[in-house]
Parts: C-alpha cells; structure tokens; sequence
C-alpha cells in the first residue's frame, strides 16, 4: 500500500549540490523552512544567497549534527552526491540513529549497491535525481503521445 504525502514544515537538508540547493530552494519557495548544510565553504556561499539558513559543518560529526537537533524536522534529505558516496551513508546512518519517528530520513543514491546499503540502514527512501528526472522527462516529451520537444 502507497504511503500518503506528510504535510512537511521543516525540512533539513545536508549536501548543497545541484540536487540539495535546488530541492532546498523548491521547498523554501513554498514556505518550507530549510536548514541546509554543507562541507564546502563555496557551496555554503551560494546557498546562503537563496536560502535562510546554512550552516558549514561537517555533517559527518556526530555531536555538531545532533546540537541541530534533527529530530525535530519533518523531514531530513541526505542528498550528498557521487563524490563523497561514504559520507553519505556515515550521514544518513547518523540522522537514522539520532532521529525518531515520525522524522522521515531520505538519501541520495547513484548505484544499485548503495541503494542496498542506504536501504539496510533504514533509509525510509532512496532518490536517483538523475534516474528520476530521465523518466519524467522521457514520459512527459518522448514517449508516444508526448509532445516533443523539436517538433519536426
């Protein structure tokens, strides 16, 4: 049976990649509040440019995630990409152990094997950003009885 849609107020988003930043603006422009973090000092830039609150820290450490209290988010979204897949499954393992229901743990994954892993943590999702966007866009511009793009 499909799980229903939570209404989320809170969301808190580590790894302010492409995916991260983007998914975390989404969610501010429909007056989610956002608490981004990120590694990298040029990343945390941009997105302060777009977001309300980011913090550089290294997510990786136990005791600075938990004084962000992520258990009282909605929900938390590891979206750490392909350059750091270890890091991702240290963070997502940290918000599932730190975090009760009913605060929802998503994570980015980009192989089938860290897909499994992410999954055997207890990750309530796993996102494919890439897979995913390649589908929609396949159905809604390619796929018989789509529109296409360069009508010919």
């Amino acid at each position: 049976m499909a799980e229903t849609k939570r209404t989320i107020t809170r969301a808190l988003i580590v790894g302010m990649g492409q995916f991260g930043l983007s998914l975390a603006t989404s969610l501010r422009q429909n007056h989610i509040d956002v608490l981004a973090l990120e590694l990298n000092k040029e990343r945390s830039k941009i997105a302060q440019q777009v977001l309300d609150e980011v913090r550089c820290i290294d997510a990786r450490m136990k005791n600075e995630l938990k004084e962000l209290r992520p258990q009282d988010f909605d929900v938390c979204v590891c979206a750490i990409g392909d350059e750091a897949k270890e890091a991702s499954m240290v963070v997502t393992a940290m918000l599932l152990e730190i975090c009760d229901p009913p605060t929802r743990v998503l994570a980015r994954a980009s192989t089938d094997v860290q897909e499994q892993i992410l999954t055997s943590l207890g990750a309530h999702e796993c996102i494919w950003p890439e897979r995913h966007y390649g589908q929609l866009f396949a159905e809604q511009h390619l796929l018989p009885g789509t529109t296409s793009l360069n009508p010919d």
